[in-house]
Order: C-alpha cells, then sequence, then structure tokens
C-alpha cells in the first residue's frame, strides 16, 4: 500500500471495515481516477510513452518468442519492438458475450450468461483481448469456464453501483415480495438463487440502520444516500406501504417476509428457514423507514480462467514451457484463484504478479 501511495498518492486511508473480509481491510482511493494519475506519475518518472487511442491486435513472434506487439491506432497500423519482453495485463473478458458464451461450460451453463447479463467492469476493459493475443501466439488457457456472478448487478449494464449486497440488515426479495435465500451466503449462491427468481431479478431492501445519516459517505460505494437518491436509482419510501406500492410487491407478502427475517434478528427462533442466524451485534430487527431500495441483478463479476503462468509470470505454452519473452498478470492468467476467488484477492493477484512480471521482463536478457 506504501508503495503504490507514493507512486501517486492515490490511496486515502486505511482500515475502513467491511466487504470481502471479516476484519477491516479496505483501502480506498482518494479520488476517482487516481489510478490513472498514479500511472502518468511513473510514466513521467521514467520516460515511457503511454499511447492512447491504440489498439492491441497481435503478438509479434520470431523464433519462438514474442519480439513485440501490433496495434491499431488512430492514424494506422502500430508496430512496437520489445526489447526485454511483452507483459499482458488486460484484464479478463466478462463482458465478451460471445466468447464467455463459448466457454461456459461450467456451473453456470444453465443460465446461459447471454447479453442479458452484464459485467462488473466497464464493457471495453473486459473482452479478453490479451488472453486471445496470448492464445495466438502458443500460450495455453486454462479455466476459461470458472466465470465468478455476483448478485449486485445494475439492471442494464451490470455495473456495482449504489447500495450493496454485502454488510448487515439488507433483505432479497423477488417481484412476489418474497425472500428467497440467506443474504449471507456466498456470491454463487446467491446469484443462483437470484436466476430462480421471475424476471432473474430482485430488490434489495434496506433501511435507516444501514442509513442512519443520508448525507454521510458509505464506505462501500464511497458516496452517500443523498446522491444516490438524486441520481435516481435508489429509491426510498417512509414505510412499507409505499414501499409496497413503489416496487408492486404485495403488501402482506411483504410484510411476512420481514417479519421472517425480524424473527431470527429478535433471536426468537434461532435461524429462519434460509438458515440466517442473528450472529453479529448489528444483526437488528429491521422494523421502520425510511427504507431504501433498488433492482438487482445478477453481474460477470471476475472471469478466473485465462492464461497460464508460472510463479516468474512466464507465459506458459500447453508443454509447460515458456514463450520467451512473454509475461502476464492480472485477471488475464488463469489458475490464480482456482474456481472461485475470494473477495479482495484480485488485489493481491494483480501486485504481486504484476510486479514479478515488471520485474522479470525489466531484468530479462
Amino acid at each position: 500500500m506504501r508503495r503504490i501511495s507514493a507512486s501517486g498518492k492515490m490511496i486515502s486511508c486505511p482500515n475502513s471495515p467491511q466487504f470481502c473480509s471479516i476484519e477491516p481491510n479496505l483501502w480506498n482511493c482518494s479520488r476517482i481516477n487516481s489510478g490513472v494519475d498514479s500511472n502518468k506519475a511513473l510514466a513521467r518518472l521514467h520516460d515511457l510513452k503511454i499511447m492512447l487511442e491504440t489498439k492491441a491486435t497481435d503478438l509479434i513472434v520470431k523464433n519462438g518468442a514474442v519480439v513485440g506487439v501490433k496495434a491499431m491506432g488512430k492514424n494506422g497500423p502500430v508496430e512496437v519492438t520489445a526489447t526485454k519482453g511483452v507483459v499482458i495485463a488486460t484484464g479478463g473478458f466478462g463482458s465478451n458475450v460471445k466468447y464467455r458464451q463459448k466457454v461456459n461450460t461450467g456451473i453456470w451453463k444453465e443460465a446461459k450468461l447471454d447479453e442479458r447479463i452484464g459485467c462488473s467492469n466497464i464493457s471495453v476493459a473486459a473482452q479478453g483481448d490479451g488472453l486471445i493475443m496470448a492464445e495466438k501466439a502458443g500460450a495455453e488457457l486454462i479455466g476459461l469456464a470458472d466465470i465468478q456472478v455476483h448478485p449486485n448487478g445494475t439492471p442494464g449494464t451490470g455495473l456495482m453501483l449504489d447500495i450493496k449486497t454485502s454488510g448487515r440488515n439488507r433483505l432479497f426479495i423477488n417481484t412476489n415480495g418474497d425472500r428467497f435465500v440467506n443474504e449471507g451466503a456466498a456470491r454463487d449462491v446467491l446469484s443462483k438463487a437470484v436466476f430462480a427468481q421471475p424476471g432473474q431479478t430482485y430488490w434489495l431492501v434496506q433501511n435507516h440502520l444501514r442509513y442512519p445519516d443520508e448525507n454521510a459517505i458509505d464506505l462501500l460505494s464511497g458516496r452517500t444516500m443523498h446522491d444516490m437518491l438524486e441520481q435516481g436509482r435508489v429509491k426510498k419510501a417512509k414505510d412499507l406501504e409505499e414501499l409496497s406500492e413503489m416496487t408492486g410487491m404485495p403488501l402482506d407478502h411483504l410484510k411476512a417476509s420481514i417479519e421472517e427475517y425480524n424473527r431470527a434478528a429478535r433471536h426468537e427462533v434461532q435461524a429462519d428457514k434460509f438458515g440466517f442466524r442473528a450472529t453479529h451485534t448489528d444483526d437488528r430487527p429491521m422494523t421502520e423507514g425510511p427504507w431504501y431500495f433498488a433492482k438487482k441483478v445478477p453481474t460477470i463479476h471476475h472471469t478466473m480462467g485465462g492464461i497460464r503462468i508460472d510463479t516468474n509470470a512466464h507465459v506458459l505454452n500447453a508443454k509447460g514451457q515458456w514463450i520467451k519473452g512473454l509475461y502476464a498478470a492480472g485477471e488475464t492468467t488463469g489458475g490464480v484463484h482456482g474456481e472461485n476467488r475470494l473477495g479482495g484477492n484480485a488485489v493481491a493477484d494483480l501486485m504481486v504478479f504484476g510486479r514479478t512480471a515488471g520485474r522479470n521482463a525489466a531484468s530479462a536478457k
């Protein structure tokens, strides 16, 4: 964290609580696009040229080694010669609908993952360009069917915006007004449950317990509830009657769903029928408004499959041999996280293997 912060002042405060862990572990970015500023600072420091509006298309291979990159710039084709090596760090393929359907032979094959399912990464940055180029150059691709789906997608885009599914005191309620899952279950369990609901969607419902002050910054989203409401993706109801009217959920079903949750939160039952247990001090009955709610859908969150590498970030072929001059790091690689990535571990992945790939490429002879 100190190394990243020193390079571009992109980290603001350590150890914010919640999200992906039991203990506080979240470091917030100081502002939007601070990572871009960090890269620009490093480029100036080392006199590097960042080629904007230039899309890499192919790796240049000579005598079995990667020696450069072909690209298409705004003024025509471009070729870049690599004096040391090429590092692929182009991310996953979550937004490439055609490609993800082609490789979707794993646990989501019944869900199809078609164009109705968005991606939590910006679409133009999650097309799998790097791993497709690497395969053409002889790299082996592994674990492509290992796709992580998250239940916190925004309809139409899949981006994970506004109120979050993690944390405490939140309810997953389908369009019939019924809860259908233990909200504290793993992401794949939650997503599978959502796929089984009418329209493959649900309402994420929270109340003042999560947002006692609408002007306070939410640590998970970095925004205030006032801002979320102003932008219209989150709605507010003063009571359950208004919540029912605004969403179309039957009031009797809605009240019964919340009361079932509250019985467990009040420890009147050891667990509800979905397995929810009020084991945390923040688990409290949700009885009063204001109520905050948003429509949510499953979204592609991470693709665990990709380019096969070794511990030195060398790109390997099907025989386990290094393709000389080629390195890879981050979500474009496969096998690092097994079949399902633990929340937050992508950051460790890209920091460890990004640094390893860069160092090894720079020291190559």
